[in-house]
Formats: C-alpha cells, sequence, structure tokens
C-alpha cells in the first residue's frame, strides 16, 4: 500500500524527545478508559517498529483483543506539513474505524487545512500545548473537525 513517497519526518533530537514523551503523555492521560476496557495499547516511539498495522507503524495502535482487530490508531506530530500529509493520507486508507492526529496547538489551522483540502478521512484531532523540556506539562484539547 505505500506509495514509496517519503513518510518519516527527520527530527532534530529535541523534537524527538517531544514527540516520544508525547506519545507517552497520550497514552497516559487521554487513553486510561480506553485501557479500563480491555483494550491493548502499542506505541511506536522514534520509528521503532512495535506494532504495525498493514506495513505502517502508527505512533499509537489501540488493539480489541476480543475481536482480534485494530480499532483506533493516533499519529502524534511536532509539526504539520507534507509529510505528515503524506503519512495521514496512507493511514486513512487503512480503513481503522477512529484515526485521531494529535498536534501542537500552533499547528491546528493548518492540519485543518491540509486534512479539508485533500479529503483526509481523520475522525478525531487533538492539539497539545507544553513548553516541554523546560517544563513537563502538557494540556491536551479535542478540536473541531474541519
Amino acid at each position: 500500500m505505500s506509495s514509496g513517497r517519503i513518510t518519516e519526518r527527520v527530527r532534530t533530537q529535541l523534537l524527538q524527545d517531544l514527540h516520544d514523551w508525547v506519545i507517552e503523555k497520550t497514552v497516559e492521560i487521554c487513553y486510561q478508559k480506553i485501557r479500563e476496557k480491555g483494550r491493548k495499547i502499542y506505541t511506536n516511539p522514534n520509528q521503532e517498529k512495535n506494532f504495525g498495522v498493514d506495513g505502517f507503524y502508527p505512533d499509537i495502535v489501540v488493539y480489541d483483543p476480543e475481536t482480534k482487530k485494530v480499532t483506533m490508531i493516533d499519529e502524534i506530530e511536532t509539526e504539520v506539513g507534507e509529510t505528515e500529509k503524506n503519512q495521514w493520507e496512507d493511514f486513512a486508507k487503512l480503513g481503522i474505524p477512529n484515526f485521531s492526529v494529535t498536534i501542537p496547538r500552533s499547528e491546528v489551522e493548518k492540519a485543518k487545512k491540509i486534512i479539508k483540502d485533500n479529503n483526509i478521512a481523520v475522525t478525531e484531532i487533538w492539539s497539545y500545548e507544553t513548553e516541554y523540556p523546560k517544563v513537563k506539562t502538557i494540556k491536551f484539547k479535542k478540536e473541531e473537525l474541519p
């Protein structure tokens, strides 16, 4: 299914650390109810390939052991551009019922425009605000879909 496009962003070490920390905090803060329902939550930080979906490795994968299906994926971003658009298009084609993107608050409008202009089937957009690494706190906000 891969289109041959470059779909991985090369990040500075600081941005990679932020990305991986946001994955950890997203699971810790936003996914507790999902975990309580018996779902398994897998992460693929730092471009690791711990749990894949048809050859792709979204940052967060929610798996239902009862149905033996992936029920949700979440892609965490530190910035939004062509690379992310390409990834989102590929992930949207996987047919997972819930596809979420989690992005810096400053990138919300850009992400909404990309999603709308390219008709990408994203089911949720979450934004985050942090002063990482100076202050290791984070605030999440569910955004309106375009």
